[in-house]
């Protein structure tokens, strides 16, 4: 009976152990880019001033999140299937004259020599005969403290009154080679 009482003990201890690695992996693959990533800016507009089911978690909207590919180099438009919700891509990027990235192209496989992309994934279903493809990148929601979360949705809130036109809105992003990214900081500037 000691025996058994050991074995269960053993196991037991090798469940809670696994579970552990997993969780550590977890962390350790979601704080990789923070530590080896460049940093880009992607400008913004919130989507929706906070999410109050989850706290102070601003929505984000980027440039990417809707593309039309009659507009942008793609090989999608190729495809002799539709993608579904989940499938994978890279976001080809450039950057302009102030350092802010913005989509060059995308593609089914990452680009070669060097080029920065983005790993995004399908939101919605894509249908060939469609020009637009819904795409996200997992950098959507950026949870900060209350006393930024307001800020940022004061910024936003009623757009045409309290937000002056001037006022640009950018996320600075840790971009590993890899094409993984995450969210560093939310910054602002109301030029005169």
């Amino acid at each position: 009976m000691n025996v058994q009482i050991l074995k269960n003990k053993q196991l037991l201890w090798l469940a809670i152990g696994l579970q552990c690695l997993v969780l550590m992996g977890m962390f350790v693959k979601n704080l990789h880019p923070l530590l080896h990533g460049k940093e880009v800016n992607f400008l913004i507009e919130p989507r929706d001033p906070r999410d109050y089911f989850r706290g102070q978690y601003s929505i984000l909207n980027y440039e990417f999140s809707t593309l039309s590919l009659n507009e942008l180099p793609n090989d999608i438009k190729t495809l002799e299937h539709n993608l579904d919700f989940g499938d994978k891509l890279y976001l080809e990027l450039k950057a302009d004259k102030n350092e802010f990235y913005s989509p060059a192209g995308l593609w089914q496989k990452p680009p070669q020599g060097g080029v920065p992309y983005l790993k995004v994934i399908v939101k919605d279903k894509y249908m060939s005969e469609y020009d637009y493809i819904d795409l996200t990148a997992g950098l959507e929601s950026y949870f900060t403290n209350k006393e930024k979360a307001e800020e940022i949705d004061n910024m936003f809130m009623n757009r045409n009154i309290e937000r002056p036109e001037n006022t640009k809105m950018w996320v600075v992003v840790a971009l590993t080679d890899a094409g993984d990214a995450r969210i560093k900081r939310i910054e602002y500037k109301i030029e005169e």
